[in-house]
């Protein structure tokens, strides 16, 4: 029990990191025109990731005791999708 502890203080720490990271490498690396629409974009998408972990989570979506699984799975298969269409 204590590793699992010390492994989700170590994933916040690293959300937290590349949440304030990202943006910062993002207006650095994008031409002047779209620097507010690179920031900007992160930071919808993280909005946009927080509200469907909610509504999944909800209790009659798949945050019961019998579907709750689903809701990791459906997560595994957008990481997949995205690893697999990076290198087309």
């Amino acid at each position: 029990m204590k590793s699992v502890v010390v492994c989700l203080h170590v994933s916040v720490l690293c959300a937290g990191i590349n949440t304030g990271i990202a943006p910062m490498y993002l207006s650095e690396i994008s031409t002047v025109g779209l620097r507010g629409l690179c920031g900007t974009f992160n930071q919808l998408c993280i909005t946009l990731g927080v509200l469907t972990s909610t509504v999944v989570g909800l209790n009659t979506v798949l945050g019961r005791s019998d579907t709750w699984q689903y809701a990791f799975g459906e997560n595994t298969f957008s990481i997949n999708r995205v690893i697999h269409t990076q290198g087309k």
